[in-house]
């Protein structure tokens, strides 16, 4: 198996880039890997340059609920912030967070994949989404993204 890329303990092999193909479902550490990839070039902006975070499917997989699941918020919570700073540690983002503008994270549901943003300097929080699957955002998430 040959290695495209390695950082800290994120290793992306060959096989799994081929996930990326067309009717197939897209691995975990292609996400991850991307990810990590772009917090690196977030840490090389200029300082005027807004500064995001991509959090890893880690910081992310706790807060959407099962079905059948029981909620509990604060276990969620801490699974999450733990998540959260293990990935800003792994990004070398940790002494950074005061200067994030925007955070996104990725949301993998019943199969479907798509990112929530939080942009901290315009107050919003918006889904990123190429789904052809139509309806309203309530149908489409069932409200899923309050909980993150």
């Amino acid at each position: 198996f040959e290695t495209i890329f390695k950082n800290g303990d994120l290793i992306l092999m060959k096989e799994n880039i081929k996930s990326l193909r067309q009717d197939h479902y897209v691995e975990v550490c292609v996400l991850d890997t991307w990810c990590r990839i772009l917090n690196l070039r977030e840490l090389n902006k200029k300082p005027d340059m807004p500064f995001r975070f991509f959090g890893s499917s880690y910081s992310s997989m706790h807060s959407v609920p099962m079905p059948n699941e029981n909620w509990d918020y604060e276990k969620k919570a801490r699974l999450f912030c733990d998540g959260m700073a293990d990935d800003l540690r792994k990004a070398g983002c940790e002494d950074k967070l005061e200067d994030i503008d925007m955070i996104m994270f990725p949301v993998c549901k019943s199969e479907h994949l798509y990112v929530v943003s939080f942009d901290f300097k315009e107050d919003a929080i918006d889904i990123l989404d190429n789904s052809s699957v139509g309806g309203t955002k309530l149908s489409k998430y069932q409200s899923q993204h309050v909980h993150l």
